[in-house]
């Protein structure tokens, strides 16, 4: 957990107070702690010993989630990157083997059957509740928190088909999430968090969640449409904009309030 620029480890609080709290973040999110273990936090505070958030080494918030989806195109200067449209009736949509997940400062492997792959910026949401078939007016209830995602396509591939996506997104590391997770009710204003995709130096794209086809809260209903959302899943919102990334790029997703991700891209060898 952070507060006021340190981690604290929820071990340290479970021995600082005998507490038995998960130590994982998917635990917490099963378990509905998060409330419990804030107001531990704030007990212990000053009592236990924490660490900079600079110091930390930050792994993806949990490597195992139920399901891994992503939806686009869902803003219309992406659409127009990729010579298409948004779909009237909702964005496409695909699912990901958790293998494919990474998270900050690893590395995204380019694999040679492609020739041109892109990194793009995105919110995800992380549902907290199990559901089917709700409204995007029930959806708020639902949604944990939100994490930084850089998802990674063969956009050669997509383009020379668009029944390809799969393929063309499920490559190992074509997916990273992290460093943090924020709460839901951490974001006073979701529709002006804005998302930033940048390339070394260059910002590619710059949008806020207002810029959306369609809003988190319709994707989530949408989505349980097809299937019933579990405690953990971790779905993609779309990017504003796609960077083409090549061996030795840094690539960065920034989410306003929720924080920065960070990967450099390597060739396969």
């Amino acid at each position: 957990m952070v507060f006021e620029g340190q981690v604290y480890t929820v071990a340290a609080i479970n021995e600082a107070i005998g507490a038995d709290f998960a130590t994982d973040v998917l635990g917490i999110i099963r378990n509905d702690e998060t409330a419990g273990l804030s107001q531990a936090l704030a007990d212990v505070h000053g009592k236990i010993e924490g660490r900079s958030v600079a110091d930390v080494s930050f792994a993806p918030p949990y490597r195992n989630p139920p399901k891994l989806w992503g939806f686009g195109p869902n803003y219309h200067r992406h659409a127009q990157d990729l010579g298409t449209v948004p779909p009237p009736n909702g964005p496409g949509a695909w699912s990901r083997a958790v293998r494919n997940l990474i998270g900050p400062e690893d590395e995204i492997i380019l694999p040679p059957q492609s020739n041109r792959v892109t990194a793009e910026a995105e919110i995800a949401l992380i549902i907290g509740k199990e559901c089917r078939n709700i409204t995007p007016e029930e959806a708020p209830s639902v949604i944990f928190g939100y994490t930084t995602m850089l998802d990674m396509t063969a956009e050669d591939l997509l383009r020379e088909n668009l029944r390809y996506a799969a393929r063309a997104k499920g490559f190992e590391t074509f997916c990273s999430v992290g460093p943090f997770v924020v709460t839901a009710d951490e974001i006073d204003d979701l529709q002006s968090v804005r998302i930033a995709t940048k390339v070394n130096d260059e910002v590619i794209a710059d949008s806020p969640v207002s810029m959306m086809v369609r809003d988190p809260y319709w994707l989530v209903s949408y989505h349980s449409q097809m299937t019933v959302l579990e405690v953990g899943d971790i779905i993609g919102t779309g990017t504003p904009g796609a960077g083409v990334i090549t061996d030795g790029d840094l690539v960065r997703a920034e989410v306003q309030g929720v924080g920065e991700l960070r990967n450099r891209a390597r060739a396969a060898r």
